[in-house]
């Protein structure tokens, strides 16, 4: 959606973008909770989750640091910045079969 924001910048589409983007952000919140506790034990799940917010938060200091300067300069391009780290992320941390492996380690 970020890279469709670079394209399409302008007052009307900026508020349609953000509510699609909160949209789907709120459809996949359940999915990544099951997924996520699906592969952690029980007996160390609070520590995981943790984990898991504390790198998160991070990054989300990080993203907003650097993605709120770059906007200053050149808003499509914070856009386009945005939208190029999602296609990377997504292709490096793609769920694979190894999901449905029983063999596959838990954490």
């Amino acid at each position: 959606m970020y890279l469709a924001m670079y394209l399409l910048v302008g007052p009307v589409m900026s508020c349609l973008w953000y509510i699609g983007l909160r949209g789907a952000s709120n459809l996949r919140e359940p999915l990544l909770s099951q997924c996520t506790n699906k592969h952690i034990q029980s007996y160390n799940r609070a520590t995981v989750l943790s984990v898991i917010s504390l790198v998160q938060s991070l990054y989300s200091i990080a993203n907003k640091l650097l993605l709120g300067w770059l906007a200053e300069y050149n808003l499509p391009l914070a856009l386009f910045v945005m939208g190029v780290v999602i296609v990377i992320g997504a292709v490096i941390f793609r769920l694979s079969s190894a999901d449905n492996d029983p063999h596959f380690p838990k954490l």
